[in-house]
């Protein structure tokens, strides 16, 4: 049977696996289900805050390491004006920020957060690994001219990267920004879903899937993270005139998975490492800040040259 078959009203082996392997995962007391493959998780105000306060101390550290620009007092809408007008050379294409060795504590500060807010909302025993170390993007406001294959404003599922697998899912963590006008748009498998949708390509090629899903009426903003099965594509949305927007997405990979589903890459990282990051592990970057970022189709290496030391380590 073509893995693109007629649409049918009965449901696919395939989405029915996907559906009760992804409720198992992520289903708790601090979960709401937007649909089968897609929950949501509200973050407490003093939370969120705490997160906030580290992740603008490690976007502050990539402003400032060479002049002093913004403080810790700055508003985030100055702050990301100021990423708009003056890019840290660590930010690539995509918009992610990428730790180096100036900054290496800053972001391990940050990383000790997430995990927080993480266990907060349950979240931190359902993760076997990540699918690389969690960065913050950046969504700038202004419209593309010219996309790369793998942008993220063509209708996508992440598992089609190559450092991805079909069993991940996403977690989306909007932060501060333009988040009405600049934001992530959600899409839902048809009854005749199949893993096979998930093989490897390229985002531009998106476009093809379009006839298989059918768009989510689904709210993307502060406050509240989601969490997204690997089977529901997603785009990022630009309106005219919106301004910059800050989050947090990280591909997971939960306990429960099909095994033919994964395969382990060099990029993953085993949540307990991660977790135990300010306790008695630390992950430092070799490449300087100002070393520049080549822009690749894939973006595979851009966190390579890395590595994760026991604080009590002579």
């Amino acid at each position: 049977m073509s893995k693109f078959s007629k649409k049918s009203n009965k449901i696919s082996s395939d989405l029915i696996v996907r559906k009760n392997l992804f409720k198992r995962n992520f289903k708790n007391k601090n979960s709401k289900k937007e649909c089968d493959l897609i929950f949501s998780y509200n973050i407490e105000k003093s939370l969120l805050n705490d997160f906030l306060s580290s992740v603008k101390i490690f976007v502050i550290s990539c402003l400032n390491f060479k002049n002093k620009r913004v403080s810790q007092n700055t508003k985030w809408s100055k702050i990301l004006k100021e990423i708009s007008l003056n890019r840290p050379p660590n930010i690539t294409h995509n918009g992610l920020f990428v730790p180096k060795k100036e900054i290496s504590l800053e972001y391990n500060l940050m990383l000790t957060s997430f995990i927080n807010l993480l266990k907060k909302l349950n979240l931190g025993h359902k993760i076997k690994y990540f699918i690389g170390p969690p960065q913050l993007r950046i969504k700038f406001g202004n419209k593309k001219k010219k996309f790369m294959p793998n942008s993220s404003e063509y209708l996508h599922s992440d598992a089609w990267t190559q450092i991805n697998t079909k069993s991940c899912s996403t977690l989306f963590l909007p932060l501060v920004g333009d988040y009405k006008k600049n934001y992530v748009e959600f899409f839902y498998p048809k009854n005749n879903y199949n893993d096979q949708w998930l093989d490897k390509r390229y985002f531009m090629d998106g476009k093809n899937m379009i006839n298989y899903y059918k768009k989510l009426n689904l709210q993307y903003t502060t406050k509240k993270c989601l969490i997204a099965d690997s089977s529901i594509l997603h785009q990022s949305v630009t309106k005219n005139n919106c301004q910059a927007r800050l989050s947090m997405d990280i591909g997971l990979i939960p306990f429960n998975f099909k095994s033919k589903n994964y395969s382990n890459h060099s990029n993953h990282v085993p949540y307990e490492i991660i977790e135990k990051i300010g306790k008695d592990k630390i992950m430092i970057y070799k490449d300087s800040i100002e070393k520049k970022i080549k822009k690749t189709k894939v973006g595979t290496n851009t966190q390579a040259n890395r590595q994760i030391l026991s604080l009590d380590q002579q």
